[in-house]
């Protein structure tokens, strides 16, 4: 009998022993710097019955920080197995796996929260995951519904004016962002929304009021930048160019100081990578990528005409627009993360490891992280601007997609780049040297996969686009094997969602008003102009 009792308490013990064992060797794992290593422990652990949330939530966290989605998520879905009633999990796992590119699960997950939500916060975390994925429908329903249970959150009211302003409802985007900014709640943001929200006129503008806001702001003041900014752009629709400029000037050199350690090296250093690994050898002995040929990628450099290809394209019955999708980017970042740690390396530069994945699981991966939205169509477009970076790994992963490079003058496109404020991109924007030295190093890249991958990529000039848009557009679907639609000219018909700065411009007719803009400033924008034709660039034109 004590022999029987004795081995119901050892077998009671095991599952904690067990455990504390595998916490141990993954411990040791973590100490050796052995990512890969506590990886495979770790997800030993995380079936165990004795494991804790606590531990879970750790596990988490080390899954993020290591760019490994199979640890994150499969901490992440343990601790909601653990408390499947738990509407907070369930919210925050459908976030990571957006995160990590898993949008069918993501929405598959908030599917089944939005009935359960009951509190004005549930509705806004629904909301915002809703906006992260890019239904922005969606998300706008979730906040209307928060708005109901607490009609005075203005973090809820700023998030509902942002997708009234992708979605075209620019009316009732404005009138928030003007309340808002009366109750002094994130009135930098707001005004440089608004402000892009329509063309400014000499009877509606706010241009005296963003006077009165920046003369209060204190000195050095972080809301500055936005501020002026949003002056800059109302000045520029009223035809003040050279005050505009200075405000533009003010904004952008105020913001620079805020990235003390960005170096625009590091868009040099990524042309070398991608220039040194995808060579024509390379290329012609890839392994073989995945055969859809559903994907359209629309790239430039930004603020370069992509957003109008799109919407053309998105027009076409046979092609949706999706927007700007980082996925690819993303997803080939996670690998290129395993697959260094396979090999001992703790921090790789990821463009080197790109030429080292599995193209073809790659690939399927990318075009099931587009689901549920694509699919539905012959063709989805994936408009992200720097996918410039990664044709060659497109080419390889994708052999049977289409890329189509928009360009327009040089000129042009830097200083509609420098207009613009960017939130956690193109840190180069901001300094007319660099954005010279970083447009050099695209129109570098963009040669090389030219020489390497010739006859690929489909070429659209803006300038002939908007000057000839019938004509520009019609060659641009033969290109892509679509047929003839009068509804691409149709800038009232709908064509999917238009998150960018260029939204409500697209929404209108095509107009040809930014074309040669820089002359405005030509004087201003010296410095600009001197690094672009020292690097070969003609401008004149």
């Amino acid at each position: 009998m004590r022999d029987e009792r004795q081995a119901t308490l050892a077998q009671q013990f095991k599952p904690e022993a067990d455990a504390q064992r595998m916490r141990l060797r993954i411990r040791r794992a973590v100490e050796a710097g052995n990512e890969q290593e506590a990886i495979k422990l770790a997800l030993r652990l995380i079936p165990m019955p004795a494991i804790t949330p606590e531990e879970l939530v750790e596990l988490t966290a080390l899954g993020r920080k290591w760019f490994a989605p199979e640890l994150a998520l499969s901490a992440f879905k343990r601790l909601h197995q653990l408390d499947p009633d738990n509407l907070a999990t369930l919210l925050a796992l459908a976030g990571m796996e957006q995160q990590f590119c898993r949008s069918s699960d993501a929405f598959r997950h908030l599917s089944d929260a939005g009935p359960r939500c009951r509190t004005a916060d549930d509705f806004m975390r629904l909301g915002l995951i809703y906006d992260r994925l890019g239904d922005v429908e969606a998300a706008r329903d979730a906040f209307q519904s928060s708005l109901k249970l607490s009609p005075d959150n203005a973090h809820t009211q700023f998030n509902l004016a942002v997708c009234y302003g992708f979605l075209g409802d620019v009316g009732k985007a404005e009138s928030i962002y003007d309340n808002l900014i009366a109750r002094k709640f994130k009135q930098e943001h707001a005004s440089q929304n608004r402000s892009w929200l329509r063309k400014q006129t000499p009877e509606k503008n706010h241009v005296g009021e963003l006077r009165a806001l920046i003369k209060d702001l204190p000195q050095g003041s972080k809301d500055a930048p936005r501020m002026l900014y949003a002056l800059a752009k109302e000045l520029d629709d009223l035809g003040n160019a050279e005050e505009a400029f200075k405000c533009y000037e003010a904004a952008a050199s105020a913001h620079r100081t805020s990235l003390p350690d960005y170096d625009v090296q590091i868009e040099l250093d990524r042309v070398e990578e991608y220039t040194r690994h995808f060579t024509p050898e390379f290329l012609a002995s890839s392994a073989e990528g995945h055969a859809s040929e559903e994907p359209i990628f629309v790239v430039s450099m930004p603020r370069a005409g992509s957003t109008l290809v799109e919407q053309i394209l998105g027009r076409h019955s046979e092609v949706f627009a999706a927007g700007e999708i980082d996925n690819l980017l993303r997803l080939a970042d996670f690998a290129a993360a395993r697959a260094a740690r396979e090999e001992g390396v703790s921090e790789p530069f990821y463009p080197s490891w790109h030429a080292k994945l599995d193209f073809k699981a790659l690939g399927q991966d990318y075009v099931d992280s587009t689901r549920p939205r694509t699919g539905h169509t012959r063709h989805f477009v994936d408009k992200l601007p720097t996918n410039y970076n990664l044709i060659g790994l497109i080419a390889c992963v994708l052999p049977n997609a289409k890329i189509v490079h928009v360009y327009r003058n040089p000129m042009d496109t830097c200083f509609a780049m420098y207009r613009q404020l960017f939130d956690r991109a193109y840190n180069y924007t901001y300094d007319q040297t660099e954005l010279g030295k970083a447009y050099l190093a695209y129109r570098r890249l963009m040669d090389h996969w030219e020489a390497v991958l010739p006859g690929k990529i489909i070429h659209v000039s803006y300038d002939e686009l908007v000057s000839d848009t019938e004509g520009v557009a019609c060659d641009l679907l033969d290109q892509l094997g679509l047929s003839w639609e009068e509804a691409c000219l149709d800038h009232g018909a709908q064509s999917g969602l238009t998150k960018s700065a260029s939204a409500v411009q697209v929404r209108g007719p095509v107009y040809q008003s930014s074309v040669g803009k820089w002359r405005q400033v030509e004087r201003e924008l010296a410095p600009l102009r001197e690094v672009l034709e020292a690097g070969g660039v003609e401008t004149a034109h």
